[in-house]
């Protein structure tokens, strides 16, 4: 398995190319080693057989609508601002109505480094920086 790293600091998005964005219902980033702030069930694909087969159910992330931006139907765009806030390795899973694609399938999965000078204690607690394209510092 090949990992796509993105390290900080970066300010570019993650393009991704792939088929029938335009379709999407969802994108859900999937890892053992990540505290996502909740995990999504998904098995809508039990009771079809074929499908079931090849979807099988996974618990994953719902990345909100603000952290992607589909710019056609072949390509779409994950907020590097988002990803920021959960370093490590994922697998990141494109899903509609006909079943789901993860980009492990394509032999790669997604990995986010958070570099020290990004990262800064603040009451006790350590927490990751962003400076956007305006200069503010913004803590997540």
């Amino acid at each position: 398995m090949d990992l796509l790293t993105v390290q900080t600091p970066f300010l570019a998005n993650v393009v991704v190319e792939g088929y029938e964005y335009n379709r999407l219902k969802y994108i859900f980033l999937s890892a053992s080693d990540i505290s996502f702030p909740s995990l999504t069930a998904i098995n809508n694909f039990t009771n079809i057989r074929r499908v079931s087969a090849i979807c099988p159910e996974f618990s994953g992330y719902n990345v909100p609508l603000s952290a992607y931006n589909i710019i056609d139907k072949n390509h779409l765009a994950l907020s590097a601002a988002f990803l920021r806030q959960y370093p490590g390795t994922m697998d990141v899973i494109f899903y509609n109505d006909a079943g789901y694609t993860k980009l492990s399938d394509s032999g790669i999965l997604l990995n986010i480094v958070v570099t020290e000078e990004d990262i800064v204690l603040i009451d006790g607690e350590y927490v990751v920086t962003i400076q956007d394209n305006n200069e503010n510092i913004i803590l997540i």
